[in-house]
Parts: structure tokens; C-alpha cells; sequence
């Protein structure tokens, strides 16, 4: 890979810091702080597929598989909504959030949902109706399922636990000195003090910390990186 897959994980974790700022500020009464928040998401989120094609680009078969997904994407009304949104808020300084609406929850407390500007100018012909931290999370989690895609179809690559193994190792064609150059290491690190090539791939493998990734599909996809269901 020509970039560390960290860059995409990275980006992620922006996005989902972003959307949670979103949900905590929207019940403040104020447009201004959850206007700054939607303003960061839209970027952070936009530039986790520029950090794929960055990270995976020089892998066997991910542009044929990539370039499937982007149709996808431009036939998903809410995908071309948050890229325009993205677009105007970044080069014009459109403020995307228009207006808000007051309730009571069930415990009594007074909350507030924010919606999405209507009357002001903007490419967009489709705006959505729900409000916005339903829309976001919406938009997040299609784009979270693509990266899911990504570690179910590309994970030898990109998850340590699944690279730094023997069957890895013989089906990408590398040698231990390979595995110990991606692992961080000089080549022929393991040379001294260590035995099998079983235990020494077993020791980079224990050397990564695994993907933390994990702890996003999981609440809001409700899925491992493997696909696996996870209550």
C-alpha cells in the first residue's frame, strides 16, 4: 500500500467525533456551535473515501472494486445532497443549518431538533426532511459501510491481525524480512534470539495493536470488521 490504512481510520473517528459534537450541542438553544460542528463533519466525512483511494489505490482489483462503489454513490440522492452540502459550506460559506424545532422528551426535559436550511439559495434539488444529526448519522453510516467493505474484501492487507500471518505471508508472497520491514523493524530483526517462522510471525503480529476501528462498525453498524453481528 502506498499509505498507512491508519489515515483512513483516522479520518472515521474525526467524522464520528464530529456527528457526536453535533447531537450534544443541538439541544443548546444556540445554531451557531452545532453550525461549526456540521461545517467539520461534512469535510471530515467527504475525506474518508479521498483517504482510501489514497491508502489502497496500488492494491490488485480496489479501483475496478472503487469505481462500483462511486456509481453507488452517485445514484444515492442523500450521498450527491452531503457532497453539494460539502461543496457550498467549503468554497461558498453556506450555512447549512436553516432552523430549529422544540419538544418535550419522555423524561420531561425540553429538547430541540435542528433542521436543514431551506430558503436560502443552493445546488442542492433535494434537501432532507428528517432532522439533521438523523441525517448525518444516515450519511455516516453508508459511508461506514463501505469502509466495512473495505477490511471484509482488502483485510489482509490493511488488518494487522490478518497480515501478519503464515497462509498472509505465503499468499502475497513474503518473506519474513518482509514482514518485519511493514512491521516497523530493520530486515532481520527476528535473526537472533528467535526460533520458528511460526513464533516469529506470531511476534509482529502480537507487536500491532489491531484495528480500533472496530469500536465504530460496532455502534453504529453493529458489526465487527469482519461482518460479524455483534449485540
Amino acid at each position: 500500500m502506498s499509505r498507512s490504512f491508519g489515515i483512513v481510520e483516522n479520518k472515521v473517528n474525526e467524522t464520528a467525533f464530529f456527528l457526536e459534537k453535533i447531537r450534544e450541542e443541538e439541544s443548546t438553544y444556540r445554531l451557531d456551535v452545532p453550525q461549526f460542528y456540521l461545517s467539520a463533519f461534512l469535510s471530515a466525512c467527504r475525506s474518508i473515501t479521498f483517504a482510501l483511494q489514497s491508502s489502497l489505490s496500488d492494491l490488485d482489483g480496489f479501483i475496478e472494486w472503487y469505481e462500483l462503489k462511486q456509481k453507488e454513490l452517485k445514484s444515492n440522492k442523500l450521498a450527491k445532497f452531503f457532497l453539494i452540502s460539502r461543496n457550498e459550506s467549503q468554497k461558498i460559506g453556506f450555512l447549512q443549518i436553516g432552523s430549529g424545532s422544540s419538544f418535550i422528551d419522555l423524561e420531561g426535559n425540553r429538547k430541540m431538533k435542528l433542521y436543514f436550511q431551506r430558503l436560502a439559495p443552493t445546488q442542492n434539488d433535494y434537501i432532507p426532511e428528517a432532522d439533521v444529526v438523523t441525517v448525518c448519522e444516515t450519511h455516516f453510516k453508508t459511508i461506514l459501510n463501505l469502509v466495512l467493505e473495505v477490511f471484509i474484501k482488502f483485510g489482509n492487507h490493511i488488518d494487522s491481525q490478518q497480515f501478519f500471518t503464515i497462509e498472509n505471508m505465503k499468499k502475497l508472497n513474503l518473506t519474513i524480512e518482509d514482514l518485519e520491514e511493514q512491521a516497523g523493524y530493520p530486515r532481520g530483526w527476528l535473526n537472533i534470539g528467535y526460533g520458528t517462522l511460526e513464533e516469529k510471525v506470531n511476534l509482529l503480529r502480537k507487536s500491532q495493536s489491531p484495528p480500533y476501528i472496530d469500536r465504530i462498525f460496532i455502534r453504529y453498524l453493529g458489526k465487527n470488521r469482519f461482518g460479524e453481528k455483534i449485540d
